[in-house]
């Protein structure tokens, strides 16, 4: 039986013990299989452990952290898969701003993009919205010093913080938007580790 993870992990909590017993990647696709009390059943038919398979398709961007997929009683307890439409930071760069004065504090603009990217855990780096492409924050510090220059790309929500430091220190500056269709498939989450798929779901044997 195959039934999309996110409906399933939406109406059946999970429970321990719950552990992961192998894991796989092939043909783009990431398997996990899981073995434990069998949470995902509606009644489960005897008190006895089951298992269950998880397959993530299309695997793109993210990290995997070995460690995170041991065969711990609790594997799961920090598992989750979210549709990307609702994570405002893994949206298309729909927004490029450009100035037309120099930045008085380029550095103030950097740790508000980079405190925002780590509170709300995103795995994208300050870099890739911000207009440094090498890294290195003193080639940010060179291209803002100029005056007029790209001074970032993102979503909605990095334009947002662009644009009110910007205001804050007085920067002239244009906002150029591009109408992009919002992002498809899912973040996952399993600890530290976290990717973008484009499909995931729940493989197991009907009771």
């Amino acid at each position: 039986m195959r039934i999309d993870l996110a409906g399933l992990l939406q109406s059946r909590p999970i429970c321990h013990p719950t552990r992961i017993t192998s894991t796989s990647i092939s043909s783009n696709a990431l398997r996990v299989i899981v073995h434990g009390t069998p949470w995902w059943r509606d009644s489960p038919a005897s008190p006895d452990e089951q298992t269950i398979e998880f397959v993530f398709e299309n695997i793109r961007q993210g990290r995997i952290e070995t460690e995170d997929f041991g065969d711990d009683d609790e594997a799961l307890e920090f598992f989750e898969i979210k549709a990307l439409a609702e994570v405002d930071w893994a949206q298309p760069d729909a927004f490029s701003i450009f100035c037309s004065s120099p930045l008085k504090d380029p550095l103030k603009l950097y740790l508000r993009v980079h405190d925002f990217l780590n509170e709300v855990d995103a795995h994208r780096e300050p870099h890739e919205f911000l207009n440094y492409a090498s890294g290195r924050l003193a080639q940010f510090i060179q291209t803002t010093s100029s005056d007029s220059f790209l001074v970032g790309r993102g979503p909605e929500c990095i334009r947002r913080i662009i644009c009110a430091e910007l205001e804050n220190q007085g920067v002239a500056h244009n906002v150029i938007a591009t109408t992009l269709a919002p992002k498809r498939g899912w973040l996952v989450r399993l600890g530290e580790s976290h990717f973008l798929c484009n499909a995931a779901f729940a493989e197991f044997e009907e009771a």
